[in-house]
């Protein structure tokens, strides 16, 4: 883990983790707005501050669960497992455990995110969103959709929520009968769920882009996705609040051996809260994009 100054353009610190350390992948981190740094891997649990001086120390931290995430101020982290949600303050004391709704499938296929702001927890199961208050715990709101959800994205205001669909009427998700993908945008106003729109697309053929993935959303509710047509290419699509396609990269006929390593560079998740410039690296060159017009 390097810890970098962004104006002089230095490493200030370097920490390494080894296999001695009992870690076999490395920990994943969150940088808090005050400098202080969470590493964390499995029950191994480090929290830095911004001088990189141990502050927490726990090899056989007891989270629950999956790690969920950490606000921006670094004021609360969360976990989950098949039947809770805890929330835990800056000194990985528990501040509250609820009960998670029971899954409609025969597996749960829960999916959670922290917004942006720290305010709300989104948690998507099956066909099925549900939104909680942070600070509290409690369930605010839920939403049925007809196709299967997938990850929850939040806009950094926390006023809109991005969300991949699937749907397969022979499996998980018989309420659509079209065999099909796409991005449903909500509004989350006040922690009422409701859906703005939605970009829906059947399944044709083989060589029809199959899902969309990494998605980001800005504070007007334009959103940004990866449109999946293989392992081996993929497109930036640009979505308008209303889920009219604005924009779509590239051309998947011209590429014989398209980038397969692309993402979105993390700063505003690859758009600007106003949804007017977005960033994305493609595996070869660095993209930055003006959105005219929107």
């Amino acid at each position: 883990m390097k810890l970098f100054d962004l104006i002089e353009s230095t490493v200030v610190y370097q920490l390494v983790f080894s296999h001695d350390m009992g870690l076999l992948s490395e920990p994943s981190f969150r940088l808090a707005d005050d400098g202080r740094i969470i590493a964390k891997y499995s029950t191994y649990l480090r929290i830095y501050d911004s001088d990189l001086n141990v502050i927490l120390s726990s090899d056989d931290f007891e989270w629950g669960g999956n790690y969920i995430g950490m606000t921006h101020d670094g004021s609360r982290m969360y976990s989950s497992d098949d039947r809770y949600l805890r929330s835990f303050d800056a000194n990985a004391y528990e501040r509250w455990s609820v009960d998670l709704p029971e899954s409609e499938g025969v597996t749960a296929w829960r999916r959670f995110t922290l917004s942006n702001a720290g305010r709300y927890l989104a948690i998507t199961d099956l066909s099925k969103l549900y939104l909680y208050d942070a600070i509290t715990g409690r369930k605010i709101s839920e939403y049925d959709f007809e196709t299967g959800l997938l990850e929850p994205v939040f806009s950094p205001n926390d006023a809109y929520i991005v969300i991949s669909t699937s749907n397969y009427p022979d499996d998980w998700t018989p309420q659509r009968n079209e065999d099909g993908f796409g991005m449903v945008l909500v509004s989350c106003t006040g922690g009422i769920v409701e859906q703005i729109s939605e970009f829906y697309l059947l399944r044709s053929n083989s060589t029809f882009p199959y899902l969309f993935t990494k998605n980001c959303v800005s504070d007007s509710g334009i959103a940004l996705g990866y449109l999946n047509y293989s392992a081996r290419f993929t497109r930036v699509a640009l979505l308008s609040d209303r889920s009219v396609c604005l924009w779509l990269s590239g051309n998947a006929a011209k590429y014989s051996a398209p980038p397969n390593r692309a993402w979105f560079l993390e700063y505003q998740q690859g758009i600007s809260p106003d949804g007017s410039r977005l960033w994305f690296f493609d595996g070869q060159l660095l993209h930055f994009c003006i959105a005219e017009g929107v």
